[in-house]
């Protein structure tokens, strides 16, 4: 009967296989996305250089870096969880299959993410009522505040002044290196972003920004409303989610900026309404604090990040027509009442197009946010697996089939974590915690920011006679010795995405 179950799960997969491949060749020649001028657009995430410069394409401004465009096409991806990490990685984004160019702040490397236009899903998001701690103790629960505190208002002047103290402008001074005749050099470059308070932890501030704001610095240096200023330090960083949490010493602040100084509201993006006010704060070309003002102008935006490995990883974001430019990344979108809804990612920019801006939606980022709090760094021989292989269901073959969005498990290790808590094959991983899958890159990330040992709570999907249901395990998570029993074939002769010719490396983005 095991043998039949095995057979029959795998006939499962190659048929998923053939279908997937049929949909997105389909949606591949489909309706162009493409401008009538056959150039590819580009969005840019907040980015400021200045010191030694380098002037690209995009804005056009002389302390912008801006990254090369490529084009991508999207496919269906397997992953194989056994990597290692690089000394670099550099981050690709495009939008509606358009080869896009992308600015980060704070990182040498340009990068690039795809926005997938074809499908549009409203999926569920975390609740806002998660708790961020401060001083040894959960903050209180996001009070949800749902529309405007004033119709057709024309002047945000009090609520800027009321929220402006938990803002900050982040500096970060890194190392650009080059190669001359092969010879390699360095420059120091500083860029700039944004960030806003969410926490105090004993003699800690926390502090939320884009993981892309603070990636590769060697020094982070951030700016109160009272013009004072204080180094930080990384305490947990998400370039899946990209996400970040830095900390700030506080017997490091005078007493007149600990007593100006205080934690964002947080409020619930989940409740909010497309046309309902959004007033974004932040860093603009480093030039100290801006407010920009605009509407919420679409909710749940899939975005599909894509890894040099070929690796992918999808987010669903808040999309706004109040600026956000060069220097905005990490800072904070907010309701009119005042409390944050977003964390300013991106923009749209084109010749074409005008007011697309991006945020991070604050339910989604809240769980995240929590985990970075308490995440530690771990080792390579520290990191927990569960001992799987897997590929992404896509939007299309969500849609189209009903098979839940999210990681399909393909292949269970042998004596792995996932096989002791009883992940079968075809199982759709949904959830990890409290935090919602969309990808296989998801599910890596994830598990292996825990350590060997550590019990963690995991949602799948599971097929009864064609109807999925849903089933709660608990998996304790074993080494990476687990992994060498996987067998997944090599894909058409070739190494699988982002993977080695022996099956491994798989879809995983190799330095995390």
């Amino acid at each position: 009967m095991d043998d039949e179950r095995i057979n029959e799960d795998h006939k499962e997969n190659e048929i998923i296989d053939a279908e997937t491949a049929e949909i997105e060749t389909r949606t591949e020649t489909g309706e162009s996305e493409t401008d009538h001028y056959g150039q590819p657009d580009s969005y840019d995430r907040g980015y400021t250089l200045s010191g030694n410069q380098e002037t690209g394409q995009g804005y056009g401004n002389n302390n912008q870096q801006t990254s090369n465009m490529y084009q991508y096409q999207n496919s269906q991806n397997s992953y194989h969880n056994n990597y290692k990490p690089p000394k670099k990685k550099n981050t690709k984004l495009i939008i509606g299959i358009i080869a896009l160019c992308l600015v980060f702040t704070g990182t040498i490397a340009g990068a690039f993410i795809t926005m997938d236009n074809l499908i549009q899903n409203s999926g569920e998001e975390n609740s806002a009522g998660e708790k961020i701690g401060k001083n040894d103790g959960p903050i209180a629960p996001v009070e949800v505040i749902s529309g405007s505190a004033i119709d057709g208002v024309n002047d945000y002047s009090k609520l800027v002044d009321e929220v402006m103290p938990s803002i900050v402008a982040i500096t970060q001074d890194f190392t650009q290196t080059y190669s001359i005749w092969g010879e390699s050099y360095g420059k120091q470059v500083q860029g700039n972003g944004s960030g806003f308070i969410v926490s105090q932890e004993g003699e800690e501030l926390l502090i939320a920004t884009n993981n892309h704001v603070v990636e590769g610095a060697d020094k982070i240096t951030v700016a109160f409303s009272d013009g004072e200023t204080a180094e930080a330090t990384v305490k947990g960083k998400d370039s899946l989610a990209d996400l970040a949490v830095i900390s700030v010493k506080m017997p490091a602040l005078k007493k007149t900026t600990k007593d100006s100084i205080k934690v964002a509201e947080l409020g619930d993006s989940n409740a909010l309404k497309v046309g309902q006010s959004a007033i974004a704060i932040g860093n603009a070309l480093g030039y100290g604090q801006s407010v920009t003002v605009g509407y919420i102008s679409a909710k749940d935006r899939e975005v599909t990040f894509q890894n040099d490995d070929g690796s992918t990883n999808k987010t669903r974001l808040l999309q706004t027509d109040a600026a956000i430019n060069p220097g905005n990344s990490g800072g904070a979108l907010l309701d009119a009442n005042g409390n944050v809804i977003g964390i300013n990612s991106g923009k749209y920019s084109s010749t074409e197009v005008e007011g697309m801006g991006y945020a991070i939606p604050i339910s989604k980022a809240i769980p995240i946010i929590n985990d970075l709090v308490k995440r530690k760094v771990l080792k390579d021989d520290e990191k927990g697996y569960l001992g799987i292989a897997g590929k992404d269901i896509s939007s299309q073959v969500n849609e189209a089939y009903g098979i839940p969005a999210g990681a399909l498990v393909s292949e269970v290790a042998k004596g792995s974590a996932a096989e002791a808590a009883g992940i079968k094959v075809s199982d759709v991983i949904v959830k990890i915690n409290d935090r919602e899958i969309t990808s296989v890159a998801d599910v890596q990330n994830i598990v292996n920011s825990y350590a060997v040992g550590t019990k963690i709570k995991v949602t799948l999907m599971r097929s009864d006679n064609g109807e999925y249901k849903s089933k709660e395990v608990t998996a304790t998570l074993k080494d990476n010795s687990t992994l060498d029993k996987l067998e997944t074939p090599v894909q058409d002769g070739n190494t699988p995405p982002g993977g080695r010719e022996d099956g491994s490396g798989g879809m995983f983005p190799p330095d995390y």
